[in-house]
């Protein structure tokens, strides 16, 4: 089956913060920033700026299992908020994105999808011409959705997750061995250097 966006889910836009983050009083509702997303890290909650919020209404507060999605910029994806200890909002830069509870639409899947070719396809469409993107709500609610059975998202979600594992695993490795030689050339070099200057 394959529905409209908008027919799966609710997409609201982020907390409309005015100025920067950093000059905002500081207090107990988390902010999640574009700082705060990846593409393939997912969403790191460990560090988020807290700050007062301005205002009467009650925002939107993001929820487990909602999906953020990069609305600016030229990398346009969605990532799944697994799980939040604290009352949290997100900068206008992201899309809120709740699916309607009579969809059978696992988040995870739905994020997955929407980081994949089909979707970002779609979206360079609409960006053709311009520098920098900005995918509107309206657009986005017009992305088409695939909706296999349950068990066909889940096995997706299971492999999906073995590949970001297997990702870090390799960049750490990298990183490791990245180290490593950078130890090496200091002490083989700096040896070499010493040596030089004593003569």
């Amino acid at each position: 089956m394959i529905l409209l966006l908008e027919k799966t889910a609710a997409i609201e836009p982020g907390y409309p913060f005015r100025g920067s983050i950093k000059t905002q009083q500081p207090g107990n509702i988390a902010v999640i920033q574009m700082r705060d997303a990846a593409l393939e890290q997912g969403l790191k909650t460990n560090d988020l700026a807290h700050v007062e919020l301005p205002g009467k209404k009650t925002p939107d507060w993001l929820m487990t299992g909602d999906l953020l999605f990069v609305a600016r910029g030229n990398n346009n994806f969605a990532v799944y908020v697994d799980q939040l200890n604290e009352k949290t909002v997100c900068t206008p830069h992201f899309f809120q994105i709740r699916i309607k509870p009579s969809i059978d639409l696992l988040p995870e899947f739905l994020a997955w999808q929407i980081n994949q070719t089909p979707a970002q396809s779609y979206f360079s469409r609409l960006a053709q011409g311009s520098v920098l993107r900005n995918i509107k709500k309206s657009e986005l609610a017009t992305l088409p959705v695939v909706i296999p059975p349950l068990e066909t998202q889940q096995k997706i979600i299971a492999v999906d997750r073995l590949t970001k594992k297997e990702t870090q695993l390799l960049e750490a490795l990298v990183d490791n061995r990245r180290q490593m030689m950078n130890t090496i050339a200091r002490q083989t070099l700096c040896t070499h250097e010493q040596h030089l200057q004593d003569i």
